[in-house]
């Protein structure tokens, strides 16, 4: 009888354990190849979720769109997003709340042996444009066209639209005479000689934007987040003690190296100056005040095809911890 008590005892115990275990669990969806991997490897490797009494569980998904889809339906807790997509969620009713992650954007491409030297110069140019017609990169390229030279390169050139290792081989096989892709795949074009012709950060500048607000970060329920504070809290110190880690230590990266599928040292090197250089330095106040701001001038910009029907910020999109 005492056996079976303790027996009893044990295994009560054991599923508690295992319970308070998944209760701590954090759920990110992340793409194969995608440079959340890259500071999930950091957290992990050394610690920084078990020191915050949290497990992180990486469920690698096909698409962007296959994440969305994912959070929608409760199958993870946390995906990688854009800020605007969150805003416009907002408005038709979801309860998903912004944390930044990065303020590093895509760039507009050409080869180096390019004479093309605006943006207007791409009118009747092949372009090969990673994410799709509504692409907010390509949404604020077109804004910038119609702005200073009074074209739409959605009708005035030849939008090609594929996905970003394929853009890549296109535009290094000289079928593209430009590409728009996303800032890890412009990198490795930059390394291997390409020019910048413009970059999308720099084509909201042009466009009237004056703070620089992260457009990329950790989107997650409120409703999930309040009920879990600690658990969201914990997950966001580690990873922004992963960012912390990569911004001072060369030696980390050296570690990362086989991530990040870098051939060669200038595509190494690119790809770690980049992600640097945009790892969020604002203040929650800035944050909220710049996002409002972006919000407003690409609403004015690109209309509604980027923002929705709403002119302005979404009240609550910024999670805030207090």
């Amino acid at each position: 009888m005492q056996k079976f008590f303790i027996a009893t005892l044990a295994c009560l115990f054991a599923f508690l354990i295992s319970s308070q275990a998944f209760a701590a669990t954090v759920r990110i969806a992340i793409l194969k190849f995608g440079t959340v991997n890259w500071e999930m490897d950091v957290v992990r490797r050394n610690g920084f979720d078990a020191a915050e009494g949290i497990k992180i569980e990486l469920v690698e998904l096909a698409s962007g769109q296959s994440a969305k889809v994912a959070l929608h339906a409760g199958s993870v807790d946390v995906i990688v997003s854009d800020l605007l997509w969150v805003s416009r969620s907002r408005t038709k009713g979801s309860d998903f709340v912004f944390a930044p992650y990065s303020a590093s954007m895509g760039d507009l491409m050409v080869p180096p042996e390019s004479n093309i030297g605006t943006v207007a110069e791409l009118a009747g140019a092949k372009i090969g444009v990673a994410g799709g017609p509504l692409d907010k990169s390509w949404l604020i390229i077109r804004a910038l066209s119609r702005k200073l030279a009074d074209i739409d390169l959605a009708n005035a050139a030849e939008p090609v639209f594929a996905a970003p290792p394929l853009l890549n081989q296109k535009a290094e096989q000289r079928e593209l005479a430009a590409v728009l892709n996303y800032w890890p795949y412009s990198a490795r074009l930059e390394a291997k000689g390409f020019k910048r012709l413009i970059g999308v950060r720099q084509a909201l500048e042009q466009l009237g934007l004056t703070g620089a607000p992260p457009i990329v970060g950790y989107v997650f329920r409120d409703g999930w987040a309040k009920e879990n504070k600690a658990l969201i809290e914990g997950f966001l110190r580690s990873t922004g003690k992963a960012r912390t880690l990569m911004l001072e230590s060369d030696a980390e990266w050296d570690l990362l190296r086989p991530l990040m599928r870098a051939n060669s040292e200038a595509i190494f090197i690119n790809l770690r100056n980049r992600f640097r250089s945009g790892v969020p330095k604002e203040g929650p106040n800035s944050l909220q005040l710049n996002a409002e701001e972006l919000y407003r001038v690409l609403s004015q910009s690109a209309g509604k095809e980027l923002v929705g029907p709403q002119t302005s910020l979404s009240p609550g999109t910024i999670w805030r911890t207090n």
